[in-house]
């Protein structure tokens, strides 16, 4: 039987053992995990507009809503149902990316340890769903919740990283400290995303009514505090997230890829502020609260990828 290299997409098999629908299931596993990845990434996008109608009040139990397995569909039930039934379908997709890496790839690190770990998160998410509603939209709970979401999109995407060959470095300066440097920028990113989730959450998006200056609403003093806290935190990323792209320019010539996902990141981070400008200018409408955490969610997809090619490629150099 002819072994396919490691590190590679599922490739064909064309041992006679396998042939057949085990053959099939494991030909199709990188595909199906790519595609588990854009389904968190709907699962997401969907989440904030969920909270954005507040939809999340339209079904006030779990796991039925109001009391029916199949509730009325009004409009506000529909989209929270929906979120509900795109996120179980990805729930099925995550445990067999668990079950493929476990089957297939149980030698592969890099694909063993984030297929186990989007599982884990899953089911703390489902969790943390069940809360969400029965804890009245807590914006603790709420943050969490998209926390563990978000996690849950790393794995797949550390996943999918892990399945491709390893990156080619050319001949040139060391990587030196950039792994470190982009693992540091996407923890960065990471506690962005909460803090933007806490503003949502807690009623603070809509406390300050200028941008760039903040023209705070009376007696909203915590509340602009909240919303301030976030948008320093805006800055303090944006200058992490440029300073990991200027390092991975720096080694642009030792792995192309690197820079090519850094100067991603960076766009997107621009697109994501001025989305976040939009939010104020246009009095926190639905759909640029959706674009807002969608972008939030690219751009956090862009970090992890950085950085899990940067450790790859340093796991690589030796």
């Amino acid at each position: 039987m002819r072994i396919p290299a490691p590190g590679t997409l599922s490739g064909p098999i064309v041992g006679q053992a396998e042939r057949g629908g085990v053959s099939r299931l494991r030909a199709a596993y990188g595909a199906v995990v790519l595609g588990g990845c854009a389904l968190t990434f709907v699962v997401i996008a969907w989440g904030g507009m969920v909270r954005a109608t507040g939809a999340g009040l339209a079904c006030p139990d779990w796991p039925l809503c109001n009391g029916s397995a199949v509730p009325e569909p009004t409009k506000l039930v529909l989209i929270e149902w929906g979120h509900r039934l795109i996120a179980g379908i990805l729930g099925f997709v995550i445990f067999f990316t668990t079950f493929g890496a476990w089957r297939w790839h149980r030698h592969d690190r890099g694909v063993l340890i984030p297929a186990t770990l989007a599982s884990v998160f899953v089911v703390i998410q489902i969790i943390l769903g069940a809360i969400t509603v029965t804890a009245d939209l807590s914006p603790q709970i709420v943050s969490a919740h998209l926390g563990t979401s978000m996690l849950v999109l790393a794995m797949m995407l550390m996943t999918v990283a892990g399945l491709w060959r390893r990156p080619r470095l050319h001949r040139s300066a060391s990587l030196r400290a950039l792994p470190l440097v982009a693992l540091f920028g996407a923890a960065m990113t990471y506690g962005l995303l909460l803090t933007g989730s806490y503003v949502v959450g807690s009623g603070a998006g809509a406390a300050c009514r200028a941008w760039p200056e903040c023209d705070g609403l009376p007696g909203a003093g915590d509340l602009v505090q909240v919303h301030m806290f976030h948008r320093t935190a805006v800055l303090l990323v944006g200058a992490v997230v440029a300073y990991t792209a200027w390092r991975a320019f720096q080694a642009r010539r030792r792995l192309p890829a690197l820079w090519n996902v850094a100067a991603a990141a960076v766009g997107i981070y621009a697109a994501q502020a001025l989305i976040g400008a939009g939010n104020i200018w246009f009095g926190l409408v639905p759909a640029v609260q959706v674009a807002h955490l969608a972008a939030a969610a690219a751009m956090w997809s862009a970090m992890v990828l950085l950085a899990t090619l940067a450790w790859r490629a340093s796991a690589v150099e030796g």
